[in-house]
């Protein structure tokens, strides 16, 4: 399997109470959710006679998707990471040089971005080759821990907070590469 973060199943960078929230759950939602998946959690490892929920990581993606899948095969399924598995197949890698300006994004860059998402890994990608990069999402909210991780430039491009239209997000969308573009000059 491939998953897009790296995040744990439960706990502070867990599934419920780190995605949850950025759906709409309410602290109390978050609540029942991450007893839900405990619960859950345990009885997947009885199943699959570990006697432990020392899951691996990444099962907190999607939710915890992955939870009855490793449960079903008794822990036999790997997790990989998803992003460095789509950076090699595109060869992204090879093609980007010193000096260049890679555009990536998202719909919304905030801390579950550090947490081995695609974006996350083509911004460590840009390090390591001498590449500027600029990440154009939806929306950015979290700045202060994408600041303390020395985040590139980060645009949004809501920037009322509202969610637009198709025909306004085009506009939107042109604008915020405007703004980008004109920040690289």
């Amino acid at each position: 399997m491939l998953s897009d973060v790296t995040n744990p199943l439960l706990g502070p960078t867990g599934a419920p109470q780190l995605f949850a929230p950025q759906k709409g759950a309410t602290p109390s939602d978050v609540a029942l959710l991450e007893d839900g998946l405990a619960r859950l959690s345990h009885l997947w490892a009885e199943f699959a006679e570990q006697g432990e929920t020392n899951w691996p990581s990444g099962v907190g993606a999607g939710g915890g998707i992955a939870l009855p899948l490793l449960g079903m095969t008794r822990k036999q399924a790997t997790i990989g990471s998803g992003s460095s598995f789509f950076l090699e197949e595109s060869g992204l890698a090879s093609t980007i040089r010193p000096g260049d300006l890679v555009l990536t994004g998202e719909g919304k860059t905030d801390a579950g971005t550090l947490a081995g998402k695609l974006v996350d890994a083509v911004v460590h990608l840009c390090r390591k080759v001498g590449a500027d990069c600029l990440v154009i999402s939806g929306a950015v909210t979290d700045r202060d821990r994408l600041d303390a991780a020395n985040y590139p430039k980060t645009i949004a491009v809501s920037t009322n907070g509202k969610i637009p239209s198709r025909k306004e997000a085009a506009n939107e969308l042109s604008q915020a590469v405007k703004r980008a573009l004109a920040l690289e000059k």
